[in-house]
C-alpha cells in the first residue's frame, strides 16, 4: 500500500480550533526487534503486531512483543512534515496570527523517541520545545477548515529542536528547524483523545 501519512507539526495554541474524536483511545507504535521495523498497538506493555500501518488498517498479525525487548522508532512514518510558525505567545507579540503559516522541513528530520538529537557541530543557539504532532492518516486536498478534523489519524509528542541563529539568518527554515534528528517523535500515536481538551 502507498503511504498517505503527513505530519503537522503544531503548537497548543493552534490545535484548540480542531474539533475532538469519538472513537475509542488506541495507541499505536512503531518499533524495532532483530532488525525489523514493524507497527503494532501497545496494550499496557505488551505489543500487539500490526500488517501495515494503522491508517492504512493494518490488522493483527498475531505475533506479540513485550515493549522492553524491543526499540522505540517514531510512532510515523510520513511522505511530508508541515510545521507552524509563531504559534506559541512567548515567541510573538500580541495574539497568535488567525493563519500562523505552514512551512515544509525533510521526513528524514524525524526520529523515535530513544534517538540521540544530534547537535550540529556549528551550531550556536539551540532550543527544543515540546509539541504536539497530529498525524493526518488520509488523503486531504483543498479541505475545509470544518472537515480538517475527520483527516486527522491521531496525536503523539515531540520535541521541535530548532536552531535560533540559523533560523534569523537563513531564508528558508530548513536547516533551522529539519536538520537530521531535530524532530524526536513518540513513543505513541494516539487515538480516541478529545484534541481541544488537551493540556
Amino acid at each position: 500500500m502507498t503511504r498517505i501519512s503527513a505530519l503537522l507539526i503544531i503548537g497548543l495554541v493552534a490545535a484548540a480550533s480542531l474539533a475532538s474524536q469519538a472513537e475509542a483511545q488506541r495507541r499505536y507504535v512503531r518499533y524495532e526487534q532483530g532488525g525489523t521495523v514493524s507497527w503494532g498497538e501497545l496494550d499496557g506493555s505488551t505489543i500487539h503486531q500490526l500488517s501495515d500501518a494503522p491508517y492504512l488498517r493494518g490488522t493483527r498479525t498475531g505475533r506479540t512483543a513485550s515493549q522492553s525487548a524491543v526499540t522505540m522508532k517514531a510512532p510515523v512514518d510520513p511522505n511530508l512534515v508541515f510545521m507552524t510558525a509563531f504559534n506559541f505567545r512567548s515567541h510573538i507579540s500580541g495574539e497568535p496570527a488567525e493563519y500562523p503559516g505552514l512551512f515544509l522541513v525533510p521526513a528524514n528530520s524525524i526520529v523515535g523517541p530513544e534517538d540521540p538529537i544530534i547537535r550540529p557541530a556549528e551550531s550556536t543557539n539551540l532550543h527544543y520545545e515540546a509539541e504536539l504532532f497530529l498525524v493526518v492518516g488520509y488523503h486531504a486536498e483543498n479541505v475545509s477548515k470544518q472537515n480538517a478534523p475527520d483527516y486527522i489519524f491521531g496525536v503523539t509528542a515531540g520535541n521541535d529542536v530548532s536552531e535560533r541563529r540559523w533560523q534569523g539568518g537563513d531564508i528558508q527554515w530548513v536547516r533551522a528547524k529539519g536538520s537530521r534528528g531535530f524532530n524526536a517523535v513518540g513513543p505513541a500515536l494516539v487515538t480516541g483523545l478529545d484534541i481541544i481538551a488537551l493540556e
